[in-house]
């Protein structure tokens, strides 16, 4: 059959240029803020079309179409690679390429000489991709809802706590006594009364740095959260740093002023520039 056995390098060229991605989905995934927002799924349809395309080739690729058949894994000249007809099929071909120009290593993709073994090494760059992804989306999560308060007042000793704060410079030196308290370094002091849950307490630096604490361990008990959940939270926001974070935190000010959350969620804003001295 013809469709199952073409005699030309045209002919070749045809099937593996028709995209075999679901067309059910293909439109929507041609828009790159869809992709983002439903990343979840755009892995799930990507591993149905490698399917399809790996069918494919084991169709297309015989004795009789030797000749013909390409080459190459990736593009030489003019000449396209299976990779190019691979990733040419998928809706966003710019996002594809982007994925493995980031997060593939390039000196290890001249060393692939197969396609399954280019199609596994994609796979798992994708999947790095949309589980950074969900971290990003966990971290964005927590300015999303007006009834929480992410930033709380420092956590700090009995006699600091109910004290109302006016002026800048006892700010700075009540917050220094809750860093003290909690082990807080210098560097990390922007981190130090910020809470990512209502009823918890703010991150303990000690069990967070070092999975050790030292006042869990002597006194049995322990005034900061070690809880799973808060200390990965932690960990991306201070992988973030105070910059970033506060971009992130003004961004999503923007976005609820149309909402009526601006002032509330401005306010947090200003308490982080404030933390930071």
């Amino acid at each position: 059959m013809w469709h199952d056995h073409p005699e030309r390098e045209q002919e070749m060229d045809v099937h593996l240029g028709q995209s075999l991605w679901d067309p059910l989905t293909y439109q929507q995934f041609k828009d790159r803020s869809y992709i983002e927002k439903h990343m979840d799924e755009y892995v799930q349809e990507y591993f149905l079309y490698e399917n399809r395309f790996t069918s494919l080739l084991s169709i297309l690729k015989h004795e009789d179409t030797e000749d013909f058949f390409p080459s190459y894994l990736m593009k030489k000249g003019a000449m396209n690679g299976l990779v190019d007809y691979f990733l040419g099929g998928t809706p966003d071909v710019d996002f594809s390429y982007a994925v493995m120009r980031k997060y593939m290593d390039q000196e290890s993709l001249l060393h692939l000489n197969s396609f399954s073994a280019f199609a596994k090494y994609y796979g798992s760059a994708l999947r790095k991709l949309r589980d950074a992804s969900r971290r990003m989306a966990d971290t964005l999560s927590l300015f999303e809802s007006e009834k929480k308060n992410v930033f709380s007042p420092p956590v700090g000793t009995m006699p600091l706590q109910g004290k109302l704060v006016t002026q800048g410079r006892e700010r700075k030196i009540l917050r220094r006594a809750a860093n003290v308290e909690n082990d807080v370094p210098q560097d990390d002091s922007w981190l130090a009364t910020i809470r990512f849950s209502e009823d918890r307490p703010s991150v303990c630096f000690n069990f967070a740095n070092s999975r050790h604490c030292s006042r869990l361990m002597s006194t049995g008990k322990c005034q900061f959260s070690h809880h799973p959940e808060d200390i990965r939270m932690w960990e991306e926001a201070k992988a973030m740093g105070p910059e970033a974070f506060k971009a992130v935190l003004e961004s999503r000010s923007r976005g609820a002023s149309a909402s009526g959350g601006y002032r509330q969620t401005r306010g947090r804003a200003v308490e982080l520039r404030d933390q930071r001295g």
